[in-house]
């Protein structure tokens, strides 16, 4: 979907495509939405280059793998500046969607309000512009820290299955989105609490418990695929890390959450930790 202030793409489009979309359409972000056509979250410029290029992703990766899901919105019914301003200074953002129900229960984005435009047709307080960019200034710092916390997750992961930081970051995200995906809610929101923020983020939207179908073998197979390693040597892979993620998931939620798996994947893990 294509608009004169936005672009919406899909959570199975590209990294190359939205930076790419952007150039041409003088952008600083595109929204995501899913295969159904709901918004679920948000690609900036930023986040292409710190989590594709800095990392050394290929282009090629998804959009759902490196987005930030949705925080802050309006519904078309209640989208008056004041509502908008409120939901900048909340969630430390300076674009809002505006989204409309839909009878299939989803929420199509209609609109994307801008703090520049608010600031151009004087629809917003002073005392609310000094609001949003005290958040806005102050966020770098709050950045840093779960950047650097993400980064000791990742670096002590990639040790312990000599692999390259870009590399564990794509296996940690299939492997655990798997898992989330499969579990009761609640027991997925147990084991990204013990993660670090920025990986929550980008689990959290695989939160949907009975979503996928899983087995050890097609789990495995996926991390063959991933790794290009053989089945006997993506197996033992998987399992050194299963047992790295013990290192910074308590053992008791790791077997909470083989609880809830399939019968040969929760052997196998039980097996590890």
């Amino acid at each position: 979907m294509e608009n004169s202030k936005f672009v919406v793409l899909t959570e199975t489009d590209t990294a190359f495509k939205a930076a790419r979309t952007m150039c041409e359409r003088n952008l600083n972000s595109v929204v995501v939405c899913d295969v159904n056509g709901s918004a679920i979250g948000i690609l900036s410029d930023r986040d292409i280059t710190c989590r594709v290029t800095a990392y050394g992703r290929t282009p090629d990766i998804n959009l759902g793998q490196i987005m930030s899901p949705i925080k802050a919105w309006v519904s078309v019914e209640n989208c008056s500046p004041q509502t908008i301003v409120n939901q900048m200074i909340k969630h430390g953002v300076r674009k809002v969607p505006v989204l409309e129900a839909r009878r299939n229960g989803q929420f199509k984005c209609v609109d994307v309000v801008t703090f520049d435009e608010l600031l151009l047709e004087k629809n917003i307080r002073p005392s609310d512009i000094v609001s949003i960019l005290r958040v806005k200034l102050t966020a770098p710092i709050r950045t840093g820290r779960r950047l650097n916390s993400y980064r000791r997750f990742m670096s002590s992961i990639a040790e312990s299955l000599e692999l390259s930081t870009a590399e564990t970051e794509e296996l940690t995200e299939l492997v655990l989105g798997s898992l989330i995906s499969r579990v009761q809610p609640d027991e997925a929101e147990d084991l990204l609490s013990q993660l670090p923020s920025l990986l929550r983020s980008t689990l959290s939207q695989r939160i949907g418990y009975g979503s996928t179908r899983l087995s050890l073998e097609g789990l495995i197979g996926q991390v063959s695929e991933l790794t290009r390693l053989q089945f006997e040597d993506a197996e033992e892979l998987l399992s050194r890390f299963f047992a790295a993620l013990t290192e910074h998931v308590s053992a008791g939620e790791v077997k909470d959450v083989a609880a809830q798996l399939p019968g040969d994947v929760r052997t196998f893990i039980e097996a590890v930790i």
